[in-house]
């Protein structure tokens, strides 16, 4: 039968990083309707340079908060993070025989945990200044857009143009800069736009899911244990979703296992991928009689599992 306590201890894993993923979320929705709120205020119509400079000195002063929060949020949520998958690691190799405690304040932690701390940080501090940018742009445009229409209309009046030439001064630009104001898509990352909640939740979840997933193998690691199980649930089909080729089977940490495959890639295999890792020993899977079934689904990625629930079972 699954053992509840490592069912427990996943769930638990699972709605700590939800609890992580809200605390960043939160942080940066208030700080998006501050910046709306700000921007709704001032009237981008008046060219003046001290109006420009007191606009952006505002937000400034916001994207300087979130830079703080942001390094905050990393150093605690990379630890955590990490330690969770560290803990499930360490059930599952007390259940195996492997170990009876991990000793957490060994290098291979402390420097992995470094990694990652700087890791989500950057990945936050990297979308701040994508904020900062693309407010500056939608300012600067605003203000030119106007300095022209303004021109253009002197023009007009002294009958230098036609009225109807004003529509080809159209600005495409600033029109999608309007329109992805609009829409709070504050932040430009890979060439995509994002509102800044739903990028931090991004970040969080994928960050935190890693972190867990490498607490998993640095553990195993440290102990010497060289296979991991990926975890297996029911999946809806979509395109691109790996998750199925990984589900269920088991991987070779360093790639040396003749009977497992390489664990090439690791969860979260995509943003919001809810998979996990555990280790596994060859004695546990030959003792339940699965070594060979477990060994063969491992290597044709394209094999479905025929039920789910009796092979969880089994493999628990």
């Amino acid at each position: 039968m699954p053992d509840d306590g490592l069912i427990l201890a996943g769930a638990r894993a699972k709605i700590y990083v939800e609890a992580l993923t809200t605390q960043i979320e939160q942080l940066y929705r208030s700080r998006q309707r501050s910046l709306v709120t700000r921007l709704a205020k001032i009237d981008l119509t008046a060219f003046e340079r001290w109006r420009t400079e007191e606009v952006l000195k505002q937000i400034n002063a916001e994207l300087a908060f979130l830079n703080k929060g942001a390094r905050t949020w990393a150093k605690e949520a990379g630890l955590e993070s990490y330690k969770r998958g560290v803990s499930l690691a360490e059930k599952r190799l007390r259940i195996l025989g492997v170990t009876d405690t991990v000793d957490f304040g060994a290098t291979i932690h402390k420097t992995a945990v470094d990694v990652l701390v700087d890791d989500m940080t950057i990945d936050l501090l990297n979308a701040n200044q994508s904020m900062r940018r693309v407010f500056r742009n939608f300012i600067r445009r605003t203000q030119q857009t106007l300095l022209e229409e303004r021109e253009i209309s002197k023009m007009i009046a002294a009958g230098v143009i036609e009225g109807a030439t004003r529509k080809q001064t159209s600005d495409v630009i600033l029109a999608a800069l309007r329109k992805r104001m609009a829409g709070e898509q504050f932040i430009l990352i890979n060439g995509r736009h994002y509102r800044p909640d739903h990028y931090a939740a991004l970040v969080a979840r994928t960050r935190t899911r890693e972190a867990a997933t490498l607490g998993t193998i640095n553990t195993c690691l440290q102990y010497g244990n060289d296979l991991v199980q990926v975890s297996a649930h029911a999946h809806v089909n979509r395109p691109g979703d790996v998750c199925p080729e990984y589900a269920g089977r088991v991987f070779s940490i360093s790639g040396a296992n003749p009977d497992f495959p390489h664990l090439s890639a690791r969860p979260p295999f995509h943003p919001h991928c809810c998979h996990v890792l555990t280790p596994i020993t060859a004695q546990a899977l030959k003792s339940r009689g699965m070594y060979d079934d477990v060994s063969k689904l491992s290597r044709n990625r394209t094999a479905e599992i025929d039920s789910l629930e009796a092979y969880q079972e089994a493999i628990a």
